[in-house]
């Protein structure tokens, strides 16, 4: 067998590329004062136990591969302290690094790779082939779960899912494999030939597999790799872009089980979860419709235009209650389908959770261990107190503003704009405070140390959802609740210091004054009415500013000063250099927040402008492609995560409905006209009854109906029943530890500049 790593005219690769490893080239003529620089032993040596999970304590456990030993003198098992306290170039430690990565990915995980330079030649792209064996191999060994082919006897109900199996039972017979289902080149079943593995389930083995045996933060901070990221592939993403990303495709379902096939169950989810708020949203933008039009032809002051505004009012308190209720139990029936209800995915270590880096008693593996000087309670204090100071500024921006359209309305010149500069003011003011706060609760977040990505990620939503909530409704609750009462008192004050007379009520002056106080609505409706029409010009800002910069990193991959001097480099990029100048797609964070706080406008205060379902229905069907057309445009392909869940935004979005529902109780009572003949106390009363009715019933509602459907019990049951009669006959083996392995002869260990293919 041969010693040498493949070099560029070695063709003869099995498999399918699954993912790509950016490495910094340690032969870059270019970059030789860089690569040169000295570098402590100590340090590399770190660097590289470290990069293996393991340290320089336990190496003689042989975690790391033992061939590095033998090859690199720097790496050897006990060196003097001189030699330790010694320097070597930083080109020598980056190919050191790279040539071990390689070692382990072509004879450790035995998977062939293909070395590809960057244009401008200052990266290296490893592309890595895994093929149906290996995947299936280690599908074995992780415990992975495959789905059964369906069942022509199936035919309750509940039997419409057919059953995901551990891959354990390929073991039994050679040929048990007949009993999976199987997928052709698109991810789609194939009832001929094809794979046991979709494309998604090969860069997740793949992935899993790799991040147990390497730390790849730790060759990104040691400066040795740029990025890891999966592959997209072309045909697939064209149809993709076609049928979904697309805004041709606006009036067409999502077809959310390609999209799944593609970019796996947890990016699918948001996508599955704002498709059913869209199909609500529509409900409401009908009835909103409806009451509009109802309104209009009555009059809101008549008694049928407000019976049609406070239907409207009571039909948002439980539809709110309804979206979240449905979406609970769709929830459930799309993890049963995609086999995630009890295999989703496993949480690790966050790479940048910090601590000490020690072995774990437990695991017996080396890690990251919490610090005993970590000061939790102490960061969550600090952290809390900048949200709570940032609520303060909230408030105080919007009492600037609404003290500014108190004297505009007592200036006859400046009378006209009093309702156009403050809402202006207060867009403005939301958009710039959520821009300042997140970068500083991202900050803030990072800071706290969070040990998984779960956890980070929870954290960061209900602190970014909190300051939203009170940056994007202050202003609204203001209008609706404290507006009438608090502008004519300070209007009262004010006549008084010119010695004319004011009772407690609104009197002929006020209304002349600020007409807006006959009724609050008309105010909280254009108030809402400016909110969403600057929010759909920003879904243009929000696709513009992704895509300028991905324009200017194209355009600067494609127009490198170095074109200039040296005739020998290429003109245009390969498909998987094109993907790495993509950005990161971390989390779809920001886009639920967007959308449930555009749910809140509409459940919270939609009663003072119905016609705003419809706005927001507007807002969601662009949204979709906006998103859908980020995605498979902008971004790199996203690592393949299962979820069963949108965790903690289910919450969220529950808290919003109970929310909804006590607001439009204090709309019917406080801000419509509907109780102005009785007396404070008489309103206050009617108000917690209305309340309670609301919240009672939701809640009476979500005891009785389960967050599981029955069907789905059902199956699941049925499943286990299937798999366990599938698995009576178990086959025991020991997995051998993924770090012991026998090393090899070579001829020649180290990465040489001829492996590099550059031109094809």
């Amino acid at each position: 067998m041969s010693g040498h790593y493949p070099h560029a005219d070695y063709l003869p690769r099995h498999g399918t590329v699954v993912y790509v490893l950016e490495f910094i080239n340690p032969f870059n003529p270019n970059s030789q004062p860089a690569l040169n620089k000295p570098m402590k032993v100590y340090n590399a040596r770190e660097y590289f136990f470290r990069t293996y999970r393991t340290s320089e304590a336990r190496s003689e456990k042989n975690i790391h591969p033992s061939i590095v030993e033998d090859t690199c003198w720097w790496l050897k098992s006990f060196i003097p302290d001189f030699e330790n306290n010694s320097n070597i170039s930083k080109k020598e430690y980056l190919i050191t690094m790279i040539s071990s990565i390689l070692y382990t990915i072509k004879y450790e995980f035995n998977l062939d790779y293909f070395l590809l330079l960057s244009k401008d030649r200052k990266e290296i792209f490893c592309k890595v082939y895994v093929t149906d064996e290996w995947t299936q191999n280690a599908a074995i060994k992780e415990g992975y779960f495959l789905q059964l082919k369906d069942n022509k006897d199936y035919i309750e109900k509940f039997q419409e899912v057919s059953p995901y199996c551990p891959a354990i039972l390929l073991l039994k017979k050679k040929n048990n494999e007949k009993h999976f289902k199987k997928y052709d080149n698109n991810g789609h079943e194939s009832f001929c030939n094809g794979s046991l593995f979709k494309h998604t389930d090969k860069s997740r083995l793949f992935i899993e597999y790799l991040n147990k045996r390497v730390d790849l933060h730790v060759l990104k901070v040691s400066e040795v790799m740029v990025e890891s990221f999966c592959v997209h592939e072309e045909q697939l993403l064209q149809e993709l872009r076609k049928i979904w990303a697309s805004f041709l495709a606006v009036f067409k379902p999502q077809p959310l089980e390609d999209v799944r096939s593609y970019f796996s169950e947890k990016i699918t989810l948001y996508f599955a979860w704002i498709d059913t708020y869209w199909s609500f949203m529509a409900i409401a933008a009908v009835v909103g419709i409806i009451t509009f039009i109802g309104m209009k032809v009555f009059g809101p002051e008549t008694i049928e235009g407000t019976s049609f505004q406070i239907t409207f009012a009571v039909f948002l308190a439980f539809w709110g209650s309804a979206f979240e209720q449905y979406w609970r139990r769709k929830e459930k029936k799309l993890a049963w389908r995609w086999g995630t209800t009890e295999h989703s995915a496993k949480e690790s270590q966050r790479p940048e959770f910090k601590g000490i880096y020690d072995l774990d008693e437990v695991t017996d593996k080396m890690k990251v261990l919490p610090s005993p000087n970590e000061h939790k309670i102490l960061k969550r204090l600090v952290v809390y107190f900048v949200v709570g100071i940032s609520l303060v500024i909230v408030i105080l921006a919007v009492s600037c503003i609404f003290a500014l359209r108190f004297k505009l309305n007592q200036d006859p010149d400046t009378i006209n704009y009093a309702r156009f500069i403050p809402a202006f003011l207060n867009i403005l003011q939301i958009r710039i405070l959520n821009i300042i706060y997140e970068k500083i609760i991202i900050k803030l977040n990072y800071w706290e140390n969070h040990e998984t990505e779960s956890k980070h990620n929870d954290s960061l939503a209900l602190k970014t959802f909190l300051f939203k909530f009170f940056n994007s409704y202050t202003a609204l609750f203001y209008i609706a609740f404290f507006k009438e009462t608090l502008e004519t008192r300070e209007y009262c004050v004010d006549v008084a210091n010119h010695d004319i007379s004011c009772d407690n009520s609104i009197s002929d002056k006020v209304l002349k004054a600020d007409p807006g106080c006959t009724n609050c609505l008309n105010d909280l409706g254009f108030q809402l009415g400016v909110i969403f029409i600057i929010n759909l010009a920003m879904n243009v800002v929000e696709l513009g500013f992704p895509w300028a910069r991905w324009k200017a990193r194209m355009f600067k991959a494609a127009n490198n000063d170095l074109q200039n001097t040296d005739i020998t480099l290429r003109t245009s990029l390969y498909p998987v250099e094109y993907d790495s100048k993509l950005e990161v797609y971390e989390n779809p964070i920001q886009d639920y927040i967007e959308m449930i706080i555009q749910f809140g406008y509409v459940c919270m205060f939609g009663v003072a402008a119905p016609i705003i379902a419809l706005l927001a229905l507007i807002e969601i069907t662009l949204e979709i492609r906006v998103d859908a057309w980020k995605l498979c445009n902008l971004t790199k392909r996203p690592d393949p995560i299962r979820s069963d869940s949108i965790g903690v935004w289910l919450n969220i979005i529950s808290v919003m409905a109970y929310a909804g529902a006590a607001t439009n109780a204090g709309i019917i009572v406080f801000t419509s006209k509907v109780f102005d003949k009785y007396d404070i106390q008489v309103s206050v009363l009617m108000f917690f009854v209305i309340e309670n009715v609301f919240i009672g019933i939701m809640f009476i509602v979500s005891k009785f109906i389960s967050d599981v459907p029955k069907t789905v019990k059902n199956g699941l049951e049925w499943s286990r029943k299937v798999v366990n009669q599938k698995l009576l006959l178990k086959k025991a083996f020991n997995e051998e530890d993924v770090g012991s392995r026998v090393s090899w002869r070579f001829d020649s260990f180290f990465i040489e500049k001829k492996d590099l293919r550059y031109q094809f």
